[in-house]
Formats: structure tokens, C-alpha cells, sequence
């Protein structure tokens, strides 16, 4: 994985992926497992929903662990949403 997944790590994280959409680069469904997986060790919920989000409007697959993360989320957050 491309990304750190300590507590501290999920703005640097959410900093890279902005890095790549900068430079044309489009992050993959792994990057975005990452970068969920970052913000959830720092109990980040919201930016994993807007996470599965950009994953979706990317027409990306999600991972089983995206997914997970996600629903996780919205038991978190009580959001009730069609994943």
C-alpha cells in the first residue's frame, strides 16, 4: 500500500490523493481502500462516506475492507444509505 495507516496519517493521506487528482493521476480502488482504512484508525468517519463517495463517482469497484469501512461508518454516524 502506498499509504500510512497510523491514527495521525489520515490528513497527509487525504493530502496525497489531493496530490494525485493535481498532477492527472487517478487513484485506484487499493488507494482509496488506504485512505479509508487511514481514516478510520483516526475514527475519521465523515471523510470515509465522502471517500466512498469520490469511489463511486469514479465508477471504481469497491474493496470488501471499502465497504466494511463504510457501513461501519454509517452505524458510527447513524446514516442510513444504500451502499
Amino acid at each position: 500500500r502506498s499509504c500510512g495507516l497510523r491514527a495521525g496519517s489520515w490528513d497527509v493521506v487525504l493530502r496525497f490523493l489531493d496530490e494525485m487528482y493535481s498532477e492527472d493521476l487517478m487513484p485506484d480502488s487499493d488507494t482509496f481502500a488506504s485512505a479509508m482504512e487511514a481514516c478510520g484508525a483516526a475514527n475519521e468517519w465523515e471523510w470515509i462516506l465522502q471517500l466512498y463517495d469520490e469511489l463511486q463517482l469514479q465508477n471504481l469497484p469497491p474493496s470488501p475492507q471499502s465497504l466494511t469501512l463504510a457501513q461501519h461508518a454509517c452505524g458510527i454516524l447513524g446514516v442510513e444509505r444504500k451502499l
